[in-house]
């Protein structure tokens, strides 16, 4: 799957904003539902890497999490297999230094994905 970003939602001391993106970021995804895998691969990486963090696979949606202890966050991913929407949603902790650098409580990015050919 080839996804870009298309929206940014952000909640910065209590009050909600939300802007269209207009430099759009690309992530791509390789999926084997049957190995219960996802291999992500942002645009300025070379390499897929493998989530390895609670992923869970149905037919209509894949999700994902992961909490970064260095940047004191929590990190919602999901992927609707319907729509092709991919939603990526981020938790600040009060002390987390992102959060003291520009206010944010939390932020939410939506990509519009298309699938590419099938690589496995």
């Amino acid at each position: 799957m080839n996804c870009q970003s298309d929206e940014f939602e952000v909640l910065r001391n209590g009050k909600s904003e939300r802007t269209k993106v207009v430099k759009k970021n690309e992530i791509f995804f390789k999926i084997d539902a049957s190995q219960n895998k996802i291999y992500e691969m942002h645009k300025f990486n070379n390499d897929f890497k493998e989530v390895k963090d609670y992923v869970n696979i149905s037919s209509s949606k894949i999700t994902w999490s992961r909490d970064d202890d260095i940047l004191l966050t929590k990190n919602y991913s999901s992927i609707n297999r319907i729509t092709g929407d991919y939603i990526f949603e981020v938790y600040y902790d009060k002390k987390s230094p992102l959060r003291k650098g520009n206010g944010m409580d939390y932020s939410k990015t939506i990509y519009k994905c298309i699938l590419d050919k099938k690589l496995f």
